[in-house]
């Protein structure tokens, strides 16, 4: 199984997204396509530019003693005294609301740190029949909103942020680590196969966090072509564009 949705990349150009695909799609009439998470190599085509990540996949076939085994002895120490801490952790499908929200926490959080700000929601909402939104809350303050994807076999962490404005560190010292479990814990009992903890090609914090659940290294493929002269063209502004709005949320 897979993901496949057409959205208008800025609103006006006609573009397919895949995401677990075993073969490139078609490209007739459309400005991009771009296959996300190929766990296998796909044959050469002069139009897509591949690229080569690593991410972390957890068995979720194992039974639960063995998965939560596979955890690092401080990682499962994380998840006791969170779970402890009595965290809420809810799930519902994602919605333009939570979407909204979610935008609004990363521009003012996640940015700042150098990641390019979500100007468009399109993008997501074409996704959102896929996407399941975990949220952590603590006496009723929202810690941490998760968006994971999802084809019916493979699950995958997707966009996360996390309210840093939360001033009390002994409340977020365990909200990542308890989330993700529920996650697993969810998709498991889904009868799902494989979670992607995703790309480990980003700071040593985060890639330590991922790898401290255990599972497998492996490659990934993402490829995109670019088959009209405007979608070429839109890249580039694109670029100068970002490059503006980084500068912008760094001064403010």
């Amino acid at each position: 199984m897979m993901i496949e949705v057409e959205y208008k990349r800025w609103g006006i150009l006609r573009s397919k997204l895949v995401f677990f695909g075993k073969d490139l799609p078609a490209t007739a009439g459309y400005h991009f396509v771009i296959c996300e998470d190929c766990y296998s190599k796909l044959p050469y085509h002069p139009c897509f530019k591949p690229r080569e990540k690593t991410t972390t996949i957890i068995d979720l076939t194992q039974e639960t003693d063995a998965l939560f085994k596979q955890i690092r002895k401080s990682r499962r120490y994380r998840i006791r005294s969170g779970l402890k801490m009595g965290y809420q952790i809810t799930h519902q499908e994602a919605t333009m609301d939570s979407l909204i929200e979610f935008k609004k926490l990363y521009n003012k959080f996640i940015s700042r740190k150098g990641a390019t700000p979500i100007v468009s929601l399109n993008y997501f909402k074409e996704l959102l029949p896929y996407m399941t939104a975990f949220r952590g809350e603590y006496a009723g303050r929202t810690l941490e909103i998760n968006f994971v994807i999802h084809d019916g076999q493979i699950a995958k962490g997707f966009y996360k942020v996390r309210d840093e404005s939360v001033k009390d560190s002994k409340l977020l010292n365990s909200i990542g680590s308890v989330i993700i479990w529920e996650i697993l814990m969810h998709f498991q009992r889904q009868g799902y196969q494989t979670f992607d903890l995703g790309g480990l090609q980003i700071n040593p914090a985060i890639q330590y966090f991922k790898l401290s659940f255990g599972g497998d290294v492996i490659p990934t493929y993402s490829y995109e072509a670019a088959l009209t002269p405007l979608a070429r063209a839109m890249i580039k502004i694109k670029k100068i564009i970002e490059q503006k709005i980084r500068r912008l949320y760094h001064i403010s």
